[in-house]
């Protein structure tokens, strides 16, 4: 009765009276309102009992974060204060938002035994944000009958903890192991490695089936290409000597019309010749460049006469 439990976890040393000492005095409560404290072997635990039910009461609600037990040795350990009772625990509460009230979520656990107590659990201190609620709700409860590991709430589920929970698997709602290591999990993962595996081909699996569609086509355009190549080949051998064929026509045409154009360009030339010649002997003419000659002298120019000379055209 007004007893406080702390459960050691298995394996741990069983502790001193010095570090039990020194572990009380830690503690969020004054020692004067202790009355008792003892340890028992078979429970793993350390008790403290104390003179009235409120003290006890004000104690576990200052100290519900969990408390590191320190040894002699170095080593350390994680403990919680809890009402001590033949099947007392402390439950774990998740997933519940803070506007909903203590009595609403004691209302429910009640159909699994007598709730003690509910906290609200605090940032741990050495964060720096002891002020501050983390969301998560403890129950202090005497466990009748066996609380499953979800609750609904005002229409809310709660996911719920405790150290004689048994391994419940969220996923397939089955006893005996979490949704971590459920197999309906693996056989999933399973089915969707197959069948990403199976819509994306390997590289020999696509060589190997598709070999015969793919160097089918390969062969026939091919041969197309060959075909076209040798009747591009064969037009153009023709088209070659069609022009050596009429390459001689057309040079013996060249040289004709240039002859042509030679000949008529002397004959020209001839004429010309002959004009000048018939104009020399002409005395007219000679009477007339005289009288040119005397005129240009008269005038004082100083320039040579002009002389008459034919152009010669070029075709």
């Amino acid at each position: 009765v007004n007893t406080v439990q702390f459960r050691f976890p298995p394996g741990s040393p069983r502790p001193s009276w010095e570090e039990i000492a020194k572990f009380i005095k830690q503690l969020d409560t004054d020692p004067l309102l202790m009355e008792c404290a003892y340890k028992t072997a078979r429970d793993r635990s350390l008790f403290v009992k104390f003179k009235n039910q409120d003290a006890m009461m004000d104690s576990t609600k200052k100290n519900s974060e969990p408390r590191r037990f320190s040894f002699t040795n170095g080593d350390s350990v994680v403990v919680r204060m809890c009402i001590a009772g033949s099947n007392m625990h402390y439950v774990r509460v998740f997933d519940l938002p803070p506007e909903l009230s203590d009595d609403s979520l004691a209302q429910v656990l009640e159909s699994y035994g007598k709730v003690e107590l509910v906290v609200r659990e605090k940032f741990p201190p050495d964060l720096g944000l002891d002020h501050m609620y983390t969301g998560v709700r403890g129950v202090y409860i005497d466990v009748e009958k066996e609380i499953p590991p979800s609750v609904d709430v005002t229409n809310r589920k709660a996911r719920i903890f405790y150290s004689g929970l048994k391994d419940t698997c969220f996923l397939c709602q089955e006893v005996g192991h979490r949704r971590d290591s459920c197999p309906q999990r693996a056989t999933r993962s399973k089915q969707d490695k197959q069948q990403k595996h199976s819509s994306t081909p390997s590289y020999a699996a696509v060589v190997s089936a598709g070999k015969e569609s793919i160097e089918r086509p390969t062969e026939n355009v091919v041969e197309e290409i060959i075909e076209i190549l040798e009747e591009d080949v064969i037009a153009e051998t023709d088209s070659i000597e069609d022009v050596q064929e009429e390459r001689p026509v057309c040079e013996a045409e060249a040289i004709s019309d240039k002859e042509k154009r030679r000949k008529a360009g002397l004959e020209a030339l001839e004429e010309v010749a002959k004009a000048i010649q018939e104009a020399m002997a002409n005395p007219q003419a000679a009477q007339r460049r005289a009288q040119y000659a005397a005129s240009r002298s008269s005038s004082g120019s100083n320039t040579a006469p002009r002389k008459k000379c034919a152009r010669r055209t070029h075709y």
